[in-house]
């Protein structure tokens, strides 16, 4: 049945507020503030201020449905055209947008909120350019009594670019619509392809509305993003109601809906989507569980279902990389730091990252490794208990068998420390040769300590609120790292040679 339906969006455009806290500050060696908070913002320091409250919903950046903007009035068959841009848009219904994530070659999953009553479809359409081609997947959605959605599309193609979009039906068809989506399959397993990808960590309720992010979702030719923890800042939550205020805070933002829905995302946690410096040892039970529930229904994460609150999982893009995602917070137990065998990282866990790193043909290995795993100078020694270096025989096994066992390609990316950095893991030695790239903060406040990061050690170090973008080329066995500020400037780039 053909039904005509108007192109016209529900969108109310709303004021929102400067993003004078995330303008490049200006300071000794490249705009970090001098007068900025070190190494962590302690807990006094972590209210968003009110001046950057934005009000929601704003309105996103939405490229695919752009490029259709100047078209007629649209005359849609429902049940088979694959352009959904003729359903109108209605954001009150999606108040927290879109993301996919978790991308292999043949799945992706999607995510949104959705406040609605009427029946949901989520559906994937093959895209060329900006012509949506066919739909490969269509389906009707589980949505749980709080709204969320997590529908795990099937039917894929390596390589593909797709667009994704959540479809309001009533008997008539299709009604209204969530903004539309776009991600890439990852490629196939024996490809030798340049991959492209960008991350970033620390995004903070005071940078709103995200300039960074805004133009990172802007910025073309990413295959996905990573975001290395620091999501939201929940400190001071405790019950599942709370932590869902803090995430209702965050994910409206402008820059945060335009890269949600701009390309696929792979994540993980650090210390504030539980609380400022949690101790996994101490932090009282029903608050961590309330935190790890708000964390999965916030993304478009895929669960094991043999492990459903494992956070580790790891993956392929072709024979070019793979992507070794850690949880650095919730398994590590402070009380044996001391001991003979500290945890920083579950046993299960490092045995796997270990044999996974072994059994991987990729040529480059990217750990994702929520705090850093570099030795720093000692003026950064005074929060040393929080991170690898505190937990020195795993953090030394580790590194160990990576040089022992010769796995070649290996890059940590990390972040927590409100700075950006490129450097080597070891100032000397063998393990020199190895780097860690620091990437944010996505709009936080900088750590004035980024000036103390120089040679021979640090190639690069910032305070300002940047993403990070990496070329993994496999044939020529190099990696390009670019730092790019929310104006879009870029802090540093170069080329490194992987050994």
């Amino acid at each position: 049945m053909t039904i005509k339906i108007t192109r016209r969006k529900f969108l109310v455009v709303t004021g929102a507020a400067t993003a004078a806290a995330c303008a490049s500050p200006s300071g000794a060696r490249d705009g970090g503030d001098a007068s900025a908070d070190a190494i962590e913002d302690r807990e006094d320091t972590l209210a968003p201020d009110a001046q950057l409250e934005d009000v929601v919903p704003e309105t996103p950046v939405d490229a695919v449905d752009d490029a259709f903007d100047a078209a007629p009035e649209a005359e849609v068959d429902a049940g088979s055209d694959p352009n959904p841009t003729g359903v109108p848009e209605n954001l009150t219904l999606f108040p927290l947008g879109i993301m996919a994530g978790d991308m292999t070659a043949e799945r992706a999953m999607c995510w949104t909120n959705y406040t609605g009553t009427l029946p949901l479809v989520v559906r994937v359409i093959e895209m060329s350019g900006a012509r949506f081609v066919r739909v490969v997947y269509e389906h009707d959605c589980s949505v749980t009594p709080a709204g969320y959605v997590h529908e795990d599309a099937s039917g894929l193609s390596a390589g593909t670019r797709y667009s994704y979009v959540f479809l309001v039906r009533d008997a008539g068809g299709f009604i209204a619509r969530s903004s539309i989506g776009r991600f890439r399959a990852a490629v196939a397993s024996d490809s030798m392809e340049v991959i492209t990808f960008a991350g970033t960590s620390c995004t903070h309720q005071r940078g709103r509305p995200f300039p960074v992010l805004q133009d990172c979702a802007n910025r073309p030719g990413v295959d996905f993003f990573v975001h290395g923890g620091d999501h939201v800042y929940c400190d001071g939550a405790t019950t599942l109601a709370d932590y869902r205020a803090k995430y209702a805070e965050n994910w409206p933002s402008a820059g945060m809906r335009a890269l949600h829905s701009s390309m696929g995302m792979y994540c993980t946690l650090d210390d504030h989507e539980v609380d400022n410096d949690f101790d996994p040892e101490t932090v009282p039970a029903a608050k961590l569980a309330s935190a790890r529930a708000a964390y999965f229904e916030h993304r478009a994460q895929r669960r094991d279902p043999m492990a459903p609150d494992r956070i580790w999982r790891s993956f392929r893009w072709g024979r070019t990389l793979e992507l070794f995602v850690l949880d650095c917070r919730t398994e590590r137990r402070p009380s044996s730091r001391t001991g003979a065998n500290p945890i920083y990282v579950s046993r299960a866990q490092i045995d796997w990252l270990k044999s996974s790193l072994m059994a991987s043909t990729a040529v480059f290995k990217f750990i994702v490794n929520s705090v850093p795993i570099t030795n720093f100078p000692l003026i950064f020694d005074i929060g040393a208990a929080d991170r690898w270096e505190g937990y020195a025989a795993q953090r030394q096994e580790l590194l160990d068998f990576i040089q022992m066992q010769t796995v070649t390609g290996v890059w940590w990316l990390s972040g927590d420390f409100h700075l950006a950095s490129a450097g080597s893991v070891e100032p000397s030695g063998p393990l020199s040769t190895m780097r860690e790239i620091l990437m944010g903060p996505g709009g936080n406040n900088p750590n004035v300590l980024f000036a103390t990061l120089g040679a021979p050690q640090f190639d690069f170090a910032t305070g300002t609120s940047n993403y990070t973008v990496l070329r993994a080329d496999p044939i020529a066995r190099t990696v390009e790292v670019t730092f790019v500020s929310g104006t879009g400037t870029e802090l540093f780039r170069r080329r490194y040679t992987s050994a």
